[in-house]
């Protein structure tokens, strides 16, 4: 073949590639031909929609005087989320809280805040959880929190209104009772005396003698005709918690004397 021959072949062949362009990119309504709107459209974002849901919020625990503990806390609905029930479970004691048998209780609302409160007693360890059944989409589900311990502790001091002094001349003792409460248990009685001789009032030299006791009334011997005495009283509970009446730079002061009118009842107030 010339070489005239084969230019004019290649020329051919390369108008044919052109016409062929044309078609593709200027013609996009010829059958066949890709559409890049339809590529175009795979980029765009869907929109999405997200599920319904709830969640606890501000979850507390408070011991309360009678060992009972208020569990308190927030239920927060997201758009579409129809809170249905609340309820706290409880085990006390267990080994494995995560394969223990939870008793339920009832959650009660007020003022948007969620509280129920579990029986135990001191010493108890509380475990707990809380459970929120909801409507979301027309079904029923349920929120689950995590499992919560709590030691019961007894915070609370005990209660001295007053206490009453005795004085018996003959057996020269002292005999003081304790008018004390305690929303548990008490576990001590403590006073705190010192004989001032004659003087009517402490100094930085003035000791006190401690006696401990278990039960009332607690009985003082030894005690001197006509001297001086100052006290002061302390009680205390089975878990520590202390109330005193008095202190050692305040004492009560008060003389054994037996013309005096007995027994003597003592107050902070008077």
């Amino acid at each position: 073949m010339k070489k005239s021959t084969q230019n004019w072949l290649i020329a051919g062949f390369l108008v044919l590639l052109l016409v062929a362009g044309y078609f593709i990119v200027a013609k996009p309504d010829v059958g066949g031909v890709i559409d890049l709107n339809d590529i175009l459209k795979t980029n765009t974002t869907e929109e999405q929609t997200s599920e319904p849901t709830v969640a606890v919020q501000d979850i507390s625990a408070k011991v309360n005087a009678d060992a009972s503990v208020a569990v308190t806390f927030a239920v927060v609905a997201s758009e579409g989320a129809e809170v249905q029930n609340v309820s706290v479970y409880y085990a006390l004691n267990v080994a494995d809280p995560n394969n223990a048998t939870y008793t339920a209780i009832q959650a009660i609302k007020n003022n948007g805040t969620y509280t129920a409160t579990i029986p135990a007693s001191f010493g108890d360890v509380v475990y707990y959880y809380i459970e929120v059944n909801y409507l979301a989409n027309n079904e029923t589900k349920t929120y689950k929190s995590d499992v919560y311990s709590l030691t019961v502790k007894d915070t609370y001091a005990p209660t001295l209104s007053s206490v009453s002094i005795d004085y018996n001349a003959t057996a020269q003792i002292f005999e003081i009772n304790f008018n004390a409460t305690d929303n548990d248990a008490i576990a001590e009685y403590i006073i705190y005396y010192a004989d001032l001789g004659t003087n009517t009032t402490i100094d930085n030299t003035t000791t006190f003698t401690i006696v401990n006791s278990t039960t009332i009334p607690v009985t003082l011997s030894n005690i001197t005709e006509d001297n001086y005495y100052a006290f002061w009283f302390e009680v205390k509970d089975l878990s520590g918690n202390t109330v005193i009446l008095f202190n050692e730079t305040a004492p009560f002061v008060l003389q054994a004397n037996a013309s005096s009118t007995w027994p003597v009842v003592v107050s902070e107030s008077g």
